[in-house]
């Protein structure tokens, strides 16, 4: 039986990737991530195959204290 690669398996349906605004507005960091994310998937030159859908950060969160928070902030 063949070795199965797990990192080919991430490729097999979509991939969501959120990222905050910071992120997707400064070229050099969103090519950072879109690297990483190629390298997660198998093969970081590129993403052949794979569905991937980078969205912006749609989800805040509201403390007591009226402080706003994103994910990408803990």
């Amino acid at each position: 039986m063949a070795d199965i690669d797990v990192r080919r398996l991430a490729a097999a349906g979509p991939v969501h990737v959120t990222i905050p605004a910071e992120v997707a507005f400064d070229i050099e960091a969103l090519f950072e991530i879109q690297r990483s994310v190629f390298d997660r998937l198998g093969h970081r030159g590129c993403y052949s195959g794979a569905d991937i859908r980078f969205q912006l950060e749609r989800e805040f969160f509201v403390g007591v204290d009226r402080s706003i928070r994103g994910f990408s902030e803990g």
